[in-house]
C-alpha cells in the first residue's frame, strides 16, 4: 500500500460464505478512518470463521498497535 487513501473492507466469512462486510473510506490524502459492524449469525458447532481483507493495489492500511489503536474482533453466544 501507498498509505495515500484509505480505502479498505473486510468481510466476516461463516464457512466460506461472506455474513457481513465492512468498509472504511478516506477522499483526504493520508487521512484516517474507522468502521464498525455486527452481524448476527446462527452457529453450529464446528462452523468456521475467518476475516478476509480486501487487497486492493495502493490502498489503505489496518493498524494495530499502541499508536494507532488496536484492530479487535469478537463474539458472543446468546443462547
Amino acid at each position: 500500500s501507498n498509505s495515500q487513501y484509505g480505502e479498505i473492507n473486510a468481510a466476516l466469512m461463516q464457512n466460506g460464505a461472506v455474513k457481513g462486510v465492512i468498509v472504511a473510506d478516506t477522499e483526504t490524502k493520508y487521512d484516517m478512518d474507522t468502521a464498525t459492524a455486527f452481524v448476527v449469525l446462527e452457529t453450529k458447532v464446528g462452523d468456521q470463521f475467518q476475516i478476509a481483507v480486501s487487497e486492493w493495489d495502493g490502498q489503505g492500511d489496518i493498524y494495530s498497535n499502541n499508536s494507532n489503536g488496536r484492530t479487535s474482533f469478537s463474539g458472543f453466544r446468546v443462547s
